[in-house]
């Protein structure tokens, strides 16, 4: 979650866009996680579904 406060100190000044590539192998992301990315503006996915989102990372 500190990850989130740095981004957005310095998201406005970079005119930049925020990516989490969250881990769901194993178990699924909690949704209070997923919440407070959504908060943020920042774009989540799915490492299960990466194959879908090749285009989104390679721009």
């Amino acid at each position: 979650m500190a990850q989130l406060f740095a981004f957005e100190d310095t998201k406005q000044a970079r005119n930049s866009e925020g990516i989490v590539i969250l881990n769901d192998l194993e178990k699924e992301v909690a949704p209070d996680v997923l919440q407070a990315i959504s908060e943020y503006g920042i774009y989540d996915f799915s490492w299960k579904k990466r194959d879908e989102l090749k285009e989104k990372l390679v721009a």
